[in-house]
């Protein structure tokens, strides 16, 4: 009977209430559909759409752990945001790197798909010539354009040392947004990643072939060393990464808003080193103090942030 008594006081109330809770559900439904969205950023590669595929390889523990920081976060949802608009961008750039890094030369024998010439898909598709060209598209023997340019995608590891001096406090979100979408293109051509964050001491993360998990992405959001500026730290730390065998000819991008003395020896060594190991700097820095980081960058780029255009050349590396 008591039950029964409840049953109706709940039926009740949610009658009374109707317009209030059916508000209610429909904000949770927003709320639930906008984390998922954030998660589907954050584990996605820079493959358009491939966030559905990736979050399912992810397991149901590390959803609920990152969907938890998401919802609860303001700094991980803001970080989930930019690493979104970057890999947007990243999409982008790199489809842009794939066409200028192919273009068509003379015509050559062989099976990739993408380089066919149109009379080869033209045969495919005609039942009377589909069985030929399988048997010679098994063989390499189908017809198809030849390259010209350097190939650059997926060459080599990415070093990326991000300043997390004190002022750099007001830029964390974005920078940590702009590491993951760098982090989501060394996935996607499985290329390793080292992350060394620098302020007047560092902390160097590897992520081999670009994967990161739950676990490792909260603990980017979470932790931010301030503190003062030091480049002799993490250009040293960068060198001896670089000369192990895993990170030979890396990409080291520098991304820095401060300014910092370093000895004369030091930058004829670092730049010796460089030339040895054959990796290139590039340099983004944020604001006007440019002295010392052009002389030890092959290439420097001036930003007021992160979101400005000229810096998505990090992700064309």
């Amino acid at each position: 009977m008591a039950v029964i008594r409840l049953d109706g006081q709940i039926q009740q109330t949610l009658k009374n209430n109707s317009h209030s809770f059916s508000e209610q559900m429909w904000q949770a439904a927003q709320e639930t559909r906008q984390v998922k969205a954030n998660l589907m950023t954050l584990v996605g590669g820079v493959v358009s759409g491939s966030g559905e595929a990736e979050l399912k390889k992810v397991p149901l523990r590390d959803q609920i752990s990152l969907a938890e920081k998401i919802a609860s976060d303001k700094r991980f949802l803001e970080i989930a945001e930019w690493a979104g608009r970057f890999k947007q961008i990243a999409i982008k750039k790199q489809k842009s790197k794939h066409t200028t890094g192919t273009e068509r030369k003379g015509v050559i024998t062989g099976d990739v798909i993408e380089r066919l010439l149109p009379m080869e898909l033209g045969m495919y598709r005609h039942p009377a010539t589909k069985t030929d060209f399988l048997r010679r598209f098994a063989e390499k023997q189908t017809m198809m354009y030849e390259r010209s340019g350097k190939d650059t995608i997926g060459k080599g590891p990415i070093v990326l040392c991000l300043d997390q001096s004190g002022s750099m406090r007001k830029l964390d979100s974005q920078s940590k947004g702009f590491a993951l979408a760098l982090i989501s293109i060394t996935k996607k051509q499985k290329r390793d990643f080292c992350l060394i964050l620098f302020s007047t001491r560092t902390i160097v993360k590897v992520y081999e072939k670009g994967k990161i998990n739950s676990d490792a992405m909260i603990d980017l959001a979470q932790n931010f060393l301030s503190g003062g500026t030091n480049f002799n730290l993490p250009l040293t730390k960068a060198v001896l990464i670089i000369e192990d065998s895993k990170f030979k000819k890396a990409d080291l991008i520098f991304i820095t808003d401060g300014e910092d003395s370093l000895k004369e020896s030091f930058i004829n060594s670092f730049i010796q080193k460089k030339n040895e190991a054959e990796f290139n700097v590039l340099s983004l820095v944020l604001g006007s103090n440019t002295d010392t980081v052009r002389r030890f960058s092959d290439e420097m780029i001036l930003l007021t942030d992160l979101n400005d255009e000229v810096s998505f050349k990090a992700f064309t590396l």
